[in-house]
């Protein structure tokens, strides 16, 4: 996507989602206003340069005064106008939207969210279900110290002594679960659903390494005399501290290492790459590439939400079957490469994500129990 194209789509979407600076809110308030009441009515019938110029034009229109903003019709005037500039099939969902017009298309089968839902494995293979454990329980053994602080969240603790190099302790979430870990040297380790974080008992000791399968957002602590590395599939990721995600889940093609923060080495068979705040590394059948993203998409999730542009509509089907844990069928392939753009938060019941991709008229679901079915509605 063209990057004034990316400008406007972010600035849209930050509008619907409620997170807009009132900065942003005027900018966008002034270009709506500067419609009469008949010009989205044409705009669609114009080229798509001849809008690109109009919507571009008014999008970065300097506004002096307070304006009154037509709210009950800005989002669909967005959400369309969106779709005509990127060739994406736009859907939002956001408190803007009037509740009726969501209730009323809810399904009788629904699904519910994912949670805060995590299980340490210890050393000698016994199990221990974090979600259930009580706060400010401190657990302490001769290798392994920590607390739960907070619901959804376990601190581990370094501890004083000698402490055996062999043992290896494994916090994993389950589909439609998640889990936030700080490491004994204040790391902080997000885990998404369906994903684990192991480390050995002397972490912090000797060295600060760690394996992930599924994704995972770091806050590494600074250490230079002591780097921290994340090893996953193929691949090492390597820094002394930064904030980065990393996902690496069987089903997928590629192995993703996002950076935000600082810099990371990406090790492989295939060559070392470093990357820098806003790129990407792929690993894919063995060749490692570098592009540039946008990296607050990538941590949507971290932060609660769904975030999607111009993705494809198996990639999305992929990520919302691992928070909500369904298997998902398709009665055409050729509806997995349908795209699509938009935001919507990850804590309401499935009935109404799916409900919103329905709305573009691009898409229809069947939920039956764990089981959601794909169809397209024009055949």
């Amino acid at each position: 996507m063209d990057p004034k194209h990316q400008e406007w789509s972010k600035l849209a979407t930050k509008w619907l989602a409620g997170t807009a600076t009132e900065s942003e809110k005027l900018e966008i308030d002034t270009w709506y206003n500067s419609f009469n009441d008949d010009d989205y009515e044409t705009v669609s019938n114009r080229t798509i340069e001849q809008t690109e110029d109009i919507l571009l034009k008014r999008i970065f229109i300097s506004a002096q005064l307070p304006i009154q903003t037509k709210r009950k019709k800005l989002w669909k005037t967005i959400a369309a106008v969106a779709a005509v500039l990127f060739g994406a099939v736009v859907f939002f969902y956001t408190r803007h939207l009037p509740d009726k017009h969501i209730e009323s298309q809810v399904v009788i089968n629904d699904l519910k969210p994912g949670s805060d839902q995590a299980v340490l494995t210890l050393s000698d293979g016994s199990k221990i279900e974090l979600n259930e454990l009580g706060l400010k329980n401190v657990f302490k053994n001769k290798d392994l110290n920590f607390i739960k602080n907070k619901p959804g969240q376990i601190t581990f603790r370094s501890k004083i002594g000698k402490v055996s190099a062999k043992g290896t302790n494994l916090v994993s979430t389950p589909r439609a679960g998640q889990w936030h870990v700080i490491l004994s040297d204040g790391t902080n380790v997000w885990l998404n659903a369906s994903s684990s974080l192991s480390f050995s008992h002397d972490y912090n000791i000797k060295k600060r390494s760690v394996v992930l399968t599924g994704e995972a957002y770091f806050e590494v602590v600074k250490d230079q005399k002591h780097p921290f590395s994340v090893i996953t599939g193929g691949q090492e990721v390597v820094v002394t501290g930064t904030h980065f995600n990393i996902s690496n889940y069987q089903e997928d093609e590629a192995i993703q290492t996002t950076l935000l923060e600082g810099s990371v080495n990406v090790l492989s068979p295939a060559g070392s790459k470093k990357l820098l705040p806003g790129q990407q590394s792929l690993l894919i059948s063995g060749r490692l590439t570098i592009k540039e993203i946008d990296a607050e998409e990538v941590i949507a999730w971290k932060n609660g939400d769904f975030l999607f542009n111009d993705e494809r509509l198996e990639m999305i089907m992929k990520k919302l079957s691992r928070w909500y844990d369904f298997t998902v069928t398709y009665t055409d392939d050729d509806i997995k490469d349908k795209k699509f753009s938009g935001t919507i938060t990850r804590f309401t019941n499935v009935s109404k994500v799916l409900k919103m991709l329905e709305l573009t008229g691009h898409v229809d679901f069947k939920v039956e129990g764990q089981k959601i079915t794909a169809s397209d509605p024009k055949r």
